[in-house]
């Protein structure tokens, strides 16, 4: 079960619909038909290599491949995206103690438990 969630400044703007199975995070956001302003900055992890061709202001982490390391400032721009990205980390690590997403809630169900307390997080309800 997977959630796709998105953040301004620690507030929640959306929160998808219960996704079912195993699905790659760029086709969810596809599938989501969100619609962005042009001038908004989409902070993401490399789940969403791609995203740069629909969205132009999008920052994204450089990749380390195999036989090619990153630069000094590639691994400093991947620092960067780290550091504004963690509360989205923390928001998942948050919404993970209460195992809701490890349960087979029917989809609906689980979609309103997530939304409850998603929003009990975003204010500041549960730290």
């Amino acid at each position: 079960m997977k959630f796709q969630v998105t953040l301004k400044y620690n507030q929640i703007l959306h929160i998808s619909d219960a996704i079912v199975g195993s699905q790659h995070d760029f086709k969810i956001f596809k599938d989501t038909n969100l619609l962005f302003n042009k001038y908004a900055t989409l902070i993401v992890d490399l789940g969403y290599l791609g995203i740069d061709k629909i969205h132009n202001n999008s920052l994204i982490p450089y990749k380390k491949y195999k036989n090619h390391s990153l630069s000094t400032e590639n691994l400093e721009f991947n620092k960067q995206i780290r550091t504004k990205r963690i509360s989205i980390e923390h928001f998942f690590a948050k919404i993970k103690v209460f195992k809701i997403l490890k349960n087979s809630y029917q989809s609906k169900q689980l979609h309103t438990h997530f939304l409850f307390i998603a929003s009990l997080i975003s204010f500041g309800l549960i730290s």
